[in-house]
């Protein structure tokens, strides 16, 4: 059965998600080494405090991500083949988007 589409619209609803999402769409290993390197917000440190206690642990409850809160690594869930068709349509149509899709 897949992911139920409100699902993967909730996962999708914040911009740091879409940055993990998309990151492990692009990597070649499925994994992300360090979550710092996805934030580009003004108040660094609130971005990674929001990413640990509220961007990851949603991600990781929709299955959709794995990710290790001590070494930062994040890699792609049991369920992400379900939302990785979804990542690829959009990602491929990003000029269709107004800032901010990434």
């Amino acid at each position: 059965m897949g992911a139920d589409f409100d699902e993967m619209l909730d996962a999708l609803g914040a911009i740091q998600r879409r940055r993990v999402l998309v990151a492990l769409l692009e990597s070649p290993d499925h994994s992300i080494h360090g979550i710092t390197e996805l934030e580009t917000g003004t108040e660094f440190g609130e971005d990674i405090v929001a990413m640990k206690h509220v961007h990851l642990p949603k991600l990781d409850d929709y299955g959709f991500i794995r990710w290790n809160e001590e070494s930062h690594a994040v890699w792609r869930g049991e369920r992400f083949d379900e939302i990785e068709p979804l990542l690829e349509l959009l990602d491929e149509n990003v000029d269709e988007f107004s800032n901010g899709w990434l």
